[in-house]
């Protein structure tokens, strides 16, 4: 219990940690549950610090240019993958017509809700973050998303690489207009998951990000 209780309440280290010791209670031949003790956990509960363009645009400049970690945060950032789907996909060239074209992302078909294209928001963003052409990624064979979190920490981004994930969605739903069905096929998951876990952080900041996109869209000749 006291390893339980160093977690986080309501987190989901603590929530990993409750399953983890009641499976091993439970090979030890003990009939107790910790899980309980790690509930409260919930996606659409989490509180998440969702940084503005200009915010990913800086911290992606203090990232050493030689550092391949600097590709694995821009393609985030650009694509709002999750941390594994950067590791077991790849960028492709989509023709939109005419002389028109844009780099899409390409998610493997063995990630967690199978193979997508996925378009760039905003699509300056993978000239911008040194994607165009071949690239490193960092030596990473597992445990993705925890790999990636600690590397986030050890640059001290004041954010996680889901919060960049959630930027993508806040950005198309509001000041790329795509709507929530187009925004939910591009990241993968169904239009009421993203109502319910990423347009909960569209707060007033964002709203206003998003009036003052638009207005300045209408604005133009």
């Amino acid at each position: 219990m006291r390893a339980l209780e160093q977690k986080k309440p309501r987190s989901r280290a603590r929530q990993l940690a409750g399953m983890v010791l009641t499976r091993f209670a439970k090979f030890c031949g003990e009939e107790f549950d910790l899980a309980g003790a790690s509930r409260g956990y919930s996606l659409d509960k989490v509180e998440r610090y969702i940084p503005s363009d200009d915010e990913v645009v800086n911290w992606w400049h203090k990232i050493p240019g030689t550092s391949p970690w600097r590709n694995f945060y821009g393609l985030l950032a650009c694509y709002g993958l999750r941390p594994h789907e950067a590791f077991l996909g790849q960028t492709e060239w989509v023709d939109l017509g005419g002389d028109r074209r844009v780099l899409g992302f390409r998610v493997s078909e063995a990630c967690k809700t199978g193979e997508r294209l996925v378009a760039p928001i905003p699509k300056e963003w993978a000239s911008l973050f040194g994607l165009l052409g071949e690239f490193e990624m960092p030596k990473v064979s597992r445990n993705f998303g925890q790999v990636g979190a600690r590397q986030f920490k050890r640059m001290k981004i004041p954010f996680s690489p889901y919060s960049l994930r959630h930027r993508y969605s806040l950005a198309g739903n509001t000041s790329q207009g795509l709507g929530t069905s187009t925004v939910a096929a591009l990241m993968g998951h169904s239009p009421a998951t993203n109502q319910r876990v990423y347009q909960r952080h569209l707060d007033g900041p964002w709203a206003w990000r998003n009036y003052k996109a638009i207005d300045e869209r209408l604005d133009k000749p």
